[in-house]
C-alpha cells in the first residue's frame, strides 16, 4: 500500500522537526557549556582577588592606626578600598603596601 501525500508530508515535517530539535539542543549544551566555563573562570578570578583583600580592622592593625584613621586614608585616596558582592568593605592589600613603601620614602 502506497502512502498517501499527507502521510509523506507528515513524515517530512516530523523528521525536518526531529533534525532542527537535536541542533537546537547541541545548540543550547554548548552555550549552557560556555556559560560554566564563564562561571568558572569569573570564580577562580573573584577567588584570587578576594586573597587580595583585606578587613579595614585588619588593614588598620597593619598600619599600627585606628580604623576611623584607616577611613580617612581612604577618603583621601591614599588606600583603595572595594566593596564586596555581600556589601562589606575590604582593603586591597596592593595599595596597602604601596601606602607603607610612600612613607618609608
Amino acid at each position: 500500500m502506497a502512502k498517501s501525500l499527507e502521510d509523506i508530508i507528515s513524515d517530512t515535517v516530523n523528521k525536518a522537526v526531529k533534525k532542527a530539535m537535536a541542533d537546537y539542543r547541541a545548540q543550547i549544551r554548548a552555550d549552557v557549556a560556555g556559560v560554566i566555563r564563564q562561571e568558572l573562570a569569573s570564580l577562580n578570578t573573584a577567588a584570587t582577588v578576594e586573597e587580595k583583600l583585606l578587613t579595614r580592622k585588619d588593614a588598620a592593625a597593619r598600619l599600627i592606626v585606628s580604623v576611623a584613621t584607616l577611613d580617612d586614608l581612604v577618603a583621601q585616596g591614599e588606600i583603595a578600598q572595594v566593596q564586596t558582592p555581600n556589601g562589606r568593605n575590604k582593603i586591597v592589600e596592593n595599595s596597602l603596601n604601596a601606602y607603607i613603601r610612600r612613607l618609608r620614602g
